[in-house]
């Protein structure tokens, strides 16, 4: 009983260790790299148009003005 039991034990930590002695998994590797430069080139061609930038200072100049108001109240 006791040799099944030790047998049983030495095959499910071999199998657990398995993945580790495997190593990495370069082509996942490499397939992150090539997504995360090609979110990094779309991020910056991006660029901000005039009309863009002028509605985002009117937002917070209306942001800005909200602020006083409140803080003026109290």
């Amino acid at each position: 009983m006791k040799k099944p039991l030790l047998v049983l034990i030495g095959v499910v930590l071999f199998n657990t260790t398995l993945p580790v002695l495997a190593g990495p998994n370069w082509a996942l590797i490499e397939d992150g790299r090539k997504v995360h430069a090609g979110r990094m080139h779309q991020g910056s061609s991006n660029e901000v148009t005039p009309q863009q930038q002028e509605s985002k200072n009117a937002k917070m100049q209306k942001m800005m003005k909200g602020c006083h108001t409140m803080m003026n109240q109290s």
